[in-house]
């Protein structure tokens, strides 16, 4: 329950939880571990947030995994979310199974976990790279306790819930919202919406088109980003404009995961189709030389000088190298001076 003054509120508070014990103790074998994914599907839960992992892969686990995912609600497919693993380095099993959703954590400067990040905690850093998928907070996150002396604290609450066990539920809380919205989105769409929506934090370099990577700019720090539960709701009730510019695909958003990419833009030179017209820099080549500015064209005006041109020795630096008069053939150094020029006749 959320909103009566007492200890704390999840993300998706009002949603119900289906608690399925599959460790006794610190002890579980991949045995339980599938029988809990496969219980939780069939009865009913519509998203299975995982807080363990680790070792190798198990054909049990993820053929449980592959029934929730498949069957799960009806068929539209249930969403399994794992926590990435908190050893700074890649991601761990299950969370590497493309089947799932691999949560990393955030720190609270936005930034991904690390043993470097501003949280000061150097003891651990969450995991990340190929397979990574969002990142949520997962540093000092205030969460509810085992009520009274059997939990991690005498009360019913603890303040600093760390690791990606902690990011996960938060993840899968985002993705409890989403199908709280639009309850018949399949699991490809939940997927779009969460991981497009997601923002583009730490001052990463975030990547579009990454091969394996269908859902916008990714990056091996933090994924998609730290998701954002407001912008996935949005999406959620209208998951044919997932970036939220107004434009679906159907309109002709070219890249529905890019609100600066959509009809009506003015094309900027920057290698992309900013209008989604077909081409791309449209009114960036003035001398139709095939080259822009912006791939290295260093006089746009002249049709002879662009980085394929082949230099010659007229104090003129043709393909645009920053060299004037270096060929790979010949050295022209100064043709006015007269040192090693083959032009000086």
């Amino acid at each position: 329950m959320g909103n009566n003054n007492l200890g704390v509120a999840g993300v998706a508070y009002s949603c119900k939880i289906l608690p399925v014990q599959v460790f006794v103790g610190a002890s579980t074998t991949d045995t339980w571990l599938a029988d809990g994914i496969n219980w939780a599907w069939m009865n009913g839960a519509d998203v299975l947030s995982n807080s363990w992992g680790g070792g190798s892969v198990s054909a049990p686990i993820n053929s449980a995994i592959n029934g929730a995912v498949t069957n799960g609600r009806g068929g539209l497919g249930a969403v399994v979310l794992f926590a990435s693993g908190n050893n700074n380095g890649s991601v761990s099993n299950p969370a590497a199974n493309p089947q799932t959703i691999a949560v990393g954590a955030s720190s609270m400067c936005d930034q991904r976990k690390s043993p470097s990040s501003c949280d000061l905690e150097n003891f651990w850093g969450g995991n990340f790279g190929t397979n990574l998928d969002v990142t949520a907070p997962g540093v000092k996150i205030q969460t509810t306790d085992i009520s009274g002396a059997g939990g991690y604290q005498s009360g019913d609450y603890v303040p600093d819930f760390n690791g990606t066990s902690s990011a996960c539920p938060n993840a899968a809380g985002v993705v409890a919202l989403i199908l709280s919205a639009n309850p018949s989105l399949t699991l490809t769409q939940v997927r779009a919406v969460l991981e497009g929506t997601c923002d583009k934090a730490g001052s990463y370099t975030y990547a579009h088109y990454t091969p394996g990577q269908p859902n916008g700019s990714w990056t091996n720090e933090m994924g998609y980003g730290r998701v954002n539960a407001n912008r996935a709701v949005a999406a959620a009730l209208n998951p044919d404009d997932i970036d939220l510019d107004g434009y679906t695909v159907a309109l002709g958003d070219c890249d529905d995961f890019n609100d600066q990419i959509h009809p009506g833009l003015v094309e900027i030179c920057d290698q992309i189709d900013n209008n989604c017209d077909g081409n791309i820099d449209e009114g960036f080549d003035q001398d139709n030389d095939g080259y822009t500015v912006c791939e290295g064209d260093c006089d746009d005006n002249n049709y002879d000088v662009n980085p394929g041109a082949a230099e010659i020795c007229n104090g003129i630096d043709e393909n645009c190298d920053n060299i004037i008069d270096v060929s790979t053939t010949f050295l022209y150094i100064n043709q006015c001076s007269g040192y090693h020029s083959s032009c000086r006749g």
